[in-house]
């Protein structure tokens, strides 16, 4: 999560860092940058994005192949 000198809130994966910008992806696959200068607070959110209870309605296969697509994919952006 960033939080902007500003007051704007952005939460998303972080795709780059470096002196001047920080670059995050939300669960939507929008890209939003921020120029490092204007960001007050970069904050690691202890929680999934997955919604919860997501795996109750999930055979124990379609876990499997959920996590190896997880881990074998990036996120598509449209």
């Amino acid at each position: 999560m960033i939080v902007a000198e500003d007051g704007r809130l952005a939460t998303g994966f972080l795709v780059s860092q470096n002196e001047q910008l920080v670059v995050l992806r939300t669960t939507e696959g929008v890209t939003i940058t921020f120029f490092s200068n204007e960001i007050d607070e970069i904050l690691a959110v202890p929680e999934s994005v997955m919604p919860k209870g997501s795996l109750k309605a999930l055979s124990d296969q379609q876990i499997r192949d959920l996590f190896a697509y997880l881990r074998s994919s990036q996120p598509v952006n449209y």
